[in-house]
C-alpha cells in the first residue's frame, strides 16, 4: 500500500506514515503475499540491524518495515533513516516512518493487525505454537522485537496483544541476535500462514531488479546484482 508517488520528497514539513523506498515509489511494483505482516523497528540501537531486519523481512515476505523516527522534517526522516547491511533489500521493502510507536503501532492495527511482541517472557508462546502465536487462521500481524540490550520495555509489552518467544535447547547464551531470533519467527509464520516460495535458481532466490534505464522491472538471481546492491545499500 504506497501512498508516495514521487521519486524524491521534497516536503518541507513533516508527514507521518511516509513511506521510503530506495530509488522512489514510483512504478514500485511488490508482490503481496496473505495475511501480511508487517515489522515494527523501535529502540534499536546498533547502526547496522535495520538493514539486517529489512533484509531479513524482505526475505520472508514483509508487506513494509515500519519505523519510528523522530526528526522534524521528512527530508530529515530520509536522510537519517540508514539501512546499512540491507544488501539491496531495501529496494524492495518499503520503510513507512512515524513520529511515535504509538502512532506507528494504530496504523498496523488500522490495517486489522495485532502486535505480536518478540520476547523472552514468562508469559511468551514459543514460536511453533502457530495457532496460539498467529492466530488459526493465520492473522495479519505486526510484528515488534525488543532491542538488543534490554529487550521489550514494559511500555511496549503492554501495547501488544501476545509476546512469542524462541525457546533455547543449550546453555551457551542468554538470548540470541535480534535479527537470528527475528528471522527464525518470520519463516515460522510465513510457512504456517501458507506463503508461496519465491523461485529460485541454483544456490539463490530471484530478486526483481528495477532497470532505471528501461524503467521496467525485471527479475534475476541476486549474485548478478550483488556489487550494484552493496554499493547503493548505505542510503535511501
Amino acid at each position: 500500500m504506497m501512498s508516495d508517488s514521487s521519486s524524491e520528497c521534497e516536503e518541507d514539513e513533516r508527514i507521518d506514515g511516509i513511506v521510503m523506498v530506495r530509488g522512489g515509489t514510483q512504478g514500485f511494483v511488490k508482490i503481496r503475499q496473505n495475511p501480511i505482516f508487517y515489522l515494527a523497528v523501535h529502540h534499536i540501537k546498533s547502526s547496522d540491524n535495520l538493514g539486517k531486519l529489512l533484509r531479513t523481512a524482505g526475505a520472508f515476505g514483509c508487506e513494509e518495515v515500519l519505523v519510528v523516527n523522530n526528526e522534524r522534517t521528512s527530508k530529515r526522516i530520509r536522510k537519517s533513516t540508514k539501512t546499512y547491511g540491507a544488501h539491496g533489500a531495501d529496494r524492495h521493502v518499503p520503510i513507512r516512518a512515524f513520529g511515535t510507536l504509538e502512532d506507528l503501532l494504530a496504523f498496523a492495527r488500522r490495517q486489522g493487525c495485532d502486535i505480536v511482541g518478540i520476547e523472552i517472557d514468562d508469559k511468551a508462546i514459543p514460536y511453533t505454537q502457530n495457532a496460539n502465536a498467529y492466530g488459526n487462521p493465520p492473522k495479519p500481524i505486526c510484528f515488534l522485537p525488543g532491542n538488543e540490550g534490554q529487550g521489550l520495555s514494559k511500555k511496549q509489552i503492554d501495547m501488544t496483544d501476545r509476546l512469542v518467544y524462541v525457546p533455547h535447547f543449550g546453555e551457551a547464551t542468554a538470548s540470541l541476535n535480534v535479527n537470528a531470533a527475528t528471522a527464525i519467527i518470520l519463516s515460522q509464520f510465513a510457512i504456517f500462514a501458507g506463503y508461496q516460495e519465491t523461485s529460485k535458481t541454483g544456490a539463490k532466490f530471484h530478486v526483481p531488479i528495477h532497470d532505471r534505464r528501461e524503467g521496467q522491472l525485471s527479475s534475476a538471481p541476486e549474485t548478478q546484482h550483488r556489487a550494484d546492491a552493496v554499493d547503493h545499500a548505505d542510503k535511501i
